[in-house]
């Protein structure tokens, strides 16, 4: 009589037990520079927020606001990893992001800047972020 073999050999678990191992490698950085830009996001989203205010001063005084009151902005926005920081004399806004945990060590901070261009009936922006640990890259696809 034959003995059916059931269950896994343990050459069988070290290929799969293997096989994970890889993949994890790959993923864990992968995760962290996700973490990094879902953070910096918030800066960009609450510079949008200043935007708006600069981007109505600017056109209708013909020239861009160095003060929130100016912009009709109450306060600079604060989040859970960036605050708007400054509007400087051109309607240059800047948000820093948070130098304490639970910021990402690759992007804590840095910080973000949105330039605006005054043309003859809009304003076009550009985006710029200095300070980051590392070599990526964490301003948004959609600056210039």
């Amino acid at each position: 009589m034959k003995k059916l073999q059931k269950g896994f050999t343990l050459i069988e678990l070290m290929i799969v037990i293997a096989i994970i191992g890889i993949l994890a490698a790959i993923a864990i950085p992968a995760y962290g520079d996700y973490v990094a830009r879902s953070q910096v996001s918030e800066a960009f989203v609450m510079m949008d927020g200043v935007k708006v205010g600069v981007a109505e001063e600017c056109i209708n005084t013909g020239t861009c606001v160095a003060s929130i009151t100016a912009a009709n902005i109450p306060s600079f926005p604060t989040g859970k990893y960036a605050s708007v920081t400054a509007i400087s004399a051109n309607g240059v806004i800047t948000a820093t992001m948070a130098g304490n945990p639970p910021t990402s060590a690759l992007v804590a901070g840095a910080t973000f800047t949105m330039t605006p261009t005054l043309n003859a009936a809009s304003i076009t922006w550009a985006c710029v972020g200095a300070g980051f640990t590392g070599t990526g890259n964490y301003v948004p696809r959609s600056c210039t």
